[in-house]
């Protein structure tokens, strides 16, 4: 299977907001883990309007699919670098996933093996699974999953020096 470079912009300006690498239907998944992305296309949703997506390059090799992701990206400016894009990385090959050494599962294993939930644990990690993925998919949340996590959060303290590092973070990412 071959390789593609693509970009999501903006339907009214045509700014360029996303630059991305991948085979198949990869450009057609609007469910990304980058969350900066995610809440952009959330509000071109909430307007009844989509990201153009655009395929610069096809039929590309793996390795060339990445040089041209790590080109388009390095052109347009990722937004901490005072560019127009949500882009969170370099672009390239990064991390394809942690992998724990068989030393370490074997020590998971041990640790978990014979650990028994009771029916009501098991119940409650399902609902909470099942909220998170349609939260993920983008269906709406019941407002009472919506009335709970925000008790939950209420009233939450954070030291000085934490909310000092929180905002160091945000104006490191957003070039402020």
């Amino acid at each position: 299977m071959t390789y593609y470079v693509y970009t999501y912009s903006c339907p009214d300006s045509g700014i360029v907001k996303y630059v991305g690498m991948g085979k198949g239907r990869r450009s057609d998944n609007l469910n990304r883990r980058n969350i900066v992305l995610r809440a952009w296309i959330a509000g071109l949703k909430a307007m009844g309007k989509k990201p153009v997506l655009t395929l610069v390059a096809t039929d590309l090799s793996q390795e060339d699919a990445h040089a041209g992701e790590i080109a388009l990206i390095a052109q347009h400016g990722r937004a901490c670098d005072g560019g127009p894009l949500l882009n969170l990385a370099l672009g390239g090959p990064g991390g394809n996933g942690w992998r724990h050494t068989v030393e370490t599962k074997a020590k998971q294993r041990a640790k978990l093996t014979g650990l028994k939930k009771s029916p009501e644990h098991q119940a409650k990690i399902a609902v909470t699974c099942r909220a998170n993925a349609d939260a993920l998919r983008g269906k709406p949340q019941s407002p009472e999953l919506i009335a709970k996590r925000a008790a939950a959060l209420r009233g939450r303290k954070f030291s000085d020096e934490h909310r000092a590092n929180l905002s160091a973070a945000q104006r490191k990412r957003y070039g402020a």
